[in-house]
């Protein structure tokens, strides 16, 4: 609304077979405490009835400046079930509180925004593998080769590891790894085009995506890409520059996740690989984590635990982390440390000029200095080591350091 800065998103998933819905909602900067919120019937720009009272405002969760809501299973009005399939509906978020015996904020609404229908269906790829004997001295007849036919654009994640099967008694496995994928074109004479591939995983320029997804390689000579792919016929031709012996390939189709998801996924205690441990603990602990799942967008500069050891010793972050009589406080200072590095709305580095400065304001009302030149982007006092990761609720810059900032904050 005009003369506000609050922001807020909202999802609500409908089951058509039960007519019941769930909704989640995120709000930050809001200009007083949230008062009302409902769901109206009306088109854009118009004002309509109350269909559904959102729960009372004390089942908020309410961190920091954030506000946010789950609600499960609850009885869409049958009556309007036609005005929201249309997208005649919209959520409503009224403020209020008195100053000076004055009413304040926006009793009439301070955040709203339509409900506009999409269809959650979608063609879902979970995993094909296939082992087998790669034998590079043999030339095109001794590599391993995987085939995929693609229907719709989707995000492919290709793996290929060697080293890790002798946990499972293959000892005989390959002793370096690499692939590459072609795309290819049927017809009278069949021709491929080299689209992409990896030899060692953490040196392709996402090491932190893969880290996200949990199944990370064991070895970092084993290899791993994503690449976006579009409809069409695809080969991945497994390889090696030492002798041969066996591997296993592996193609994942990437589902929708949050922000908060991929940061557990890359902590998980069952994965090899773990690169956001220590990030992924406060956010559990202090609650963040369902928020950076919320709707959004998010953009979140996520330390690595190595830059989290850089700043705190690990005596430190255990305290922070501990459970015991300082509890309400630790978790106080480990919101206000993570809130540093969350800026609502998602931010790209495509939106950057190079050799300028971009200052863009985070959730805890201080601004943040981003910088693209020729060694990269920083923020603050770090370095983006991976950038433009993007999820269903926003962005993930991977930065090698604990922001920090001047000491007025």
């Amino acid at each position: 609304m005009t003369g506000s800065n609050a922001k807020g998103s909202a999802v609500l998933s409908l089951d058509t077979e039960t007519n019941t819905f769930d909704l989640t909602v995120n709000l930050f900067d809001l200009s007083s405490p949230l008062s009302m919120s409902h769901i109206h019937v009306g088109a854009l720009e118009e004002t309509g009835d109350v269909i559904y009272d959102i729960d009372d405002q004390s089942a908020y969760t309410v961190i920091g400046g954030f506000y946010s809501i789950s609600i499960e299973d609850v009885e869409f009005p049958t009556m309007s079930l036609v005005d929201l399939l249309a997208g005649n509906t919209y959520l409503n978020f009224l403020t209020s509180s008195i100053v000076d015996e004055v009413e304040v904020g926006f009793p009439n609404g301070e955040v709203r925004g339509h409900l506009t229908p999409i269809n959650a269906g979608e063609d879902a790829l979970i995993n094909l593998s296939t082992r087998g004997m790669v034998n590079p001295g043999n030339g095109k007849a001794g590599l391993l080769i995987g085939g995929l036919v693609i229907q719709k654009p989707k995000t492919i994640f290709f793996r290929m590891v060697a080293d890790s099967l002798t946990r499972f008694g293959v000892q005989t496995s390959l002793k370096d790894t690499s692939f590459e994928v072609y795309e290819t074109t049927p017809g009278g004479s069949l021709t491929e085009t080299l689209i992409g591939g990896n030899d060692n995983w953490k040196e392709n320029g996402q090491r932190y995506r893969i880290a996200m997804t949990g199944i990370a390689p064991e070895f970092d000579n084993e290899s791993a890409l994503f690449i976006d792919l579009q409809p069409g016929t695809y080969t991945l031709n497994a390889n090696s520059e030492q002798g041969a012996g066996i591997a296993l390939i592996e193609v994942y189709g990437t589902e929708a996740k949050g922000i908060g998801e991929s940061i557990a996924a890359g902590s998980d205690e069952g994965n090899i690989v773990q690169e956001f441990t220590i990030l992924n603990a406060a956010l559990e602990a202090t609650g963040l984590t369902a928020v950076l799942n919320g709707p959004g967008p998010f953009t979140l500069f996520a330390p690595t635990d190595e830059a989290f050891l850089a700043t705190y010793t690990e005596t430190d972050l255990a305290e922070l982390l501990a459970d015991d009589g300082d509890k309400e406080d630790d978790l106080t200072t480990l919101t206000g440390i993570l809130l540093k590095h969350v800026v609502g709305g998602s931010i790209l580095s495509a939106a950057l000029v190079e050799n300028e400065t971009t200052t863009v304001t985070i959730l805890m009302d201080t601004e943040i200095d981003i910088q693209l030149n020729d060694g990269g982007i920083t923020v603050n006092n770090a370095n983006v080591l991976e950038g433009d990761l993007t999820f269903t609720n926003g962005v993930i810059h991977v930065i090698d350091a604990v922001l920090e900032f001047g000491s007025e904050d």
